[in-house]
């Protein structure tokens, strides 16, 4: 699979959806999905623009992570067509989406029944490189979304050492 998918990557090639996956402890009950956002095209396709927009996207995101205060009223106005683009960045919480119709909590999560890739010959364990985490912020942290690089080393991610 991971094979494949590298080939994919590399000549720009269609997504693909493995839907037999075997690892070592058999056949996983989940399909996986590769080489999603594999050309410039659909990463700019995911986020609902064109290709040419990304740099304004990168632009804007750099400026809201370091944004700096306007000089006066001018600039306050002209900063309100950004600050209605930051808006429609705010992440909206569903009841009924498909990525929910399995949750497991406590004793039920086990990262090994996920059928994650070993990338490279010789790795010790498999490595997820591009995981989405959304956590919900205590007392007055705020909610946020990561991604790190994460080595299931045990059966749930609460667990892992840090």
């Amino acid at each position: 699979m991971t094979e494949i998918q590298t080939r994919l990557l590399a000549e720009g090639g269609p997504a693909v959806l493995f839907e037999n996956v075997v690892g070592p402890a058999g056949k996983y009950s989940m399909p996986v999905l590769v080489n999603l956002f594999g050309t410039v095209e659909r990463v700019a396709w995911g986020m609902d623009r064109e290709p040419h927009q990304l740099r304004e996207v990168g632009e804007t995101l750099a400026f809201l992570k370091q944004p700096e205060p306007p000089g006066g009223w001018r600039e306050a106005l002209e900063m309100l067509p950004l600050l209605k683009t930051a808006m429609a960045m705010r992440p909206r919480t569903t009841a009924g989406a498909p990525c929910q119709e399995i949750v497991l909590t406590g004793a039920d999560i086990d990262l090994g029944k996920l059928p994650i890739q070993t990338c490279w010959p010789g790795e010790p364990a498999p490595l997820v490189t591009w995981p989405l985490i959304v956590h919900q912020g205590t007392g007055s942290a705020p909610r946020g979304r990561v991604q790190p690089r994460h080595l299931p080393a045990c059966r749930s991610p609460a667990a892992t050492p840090r």
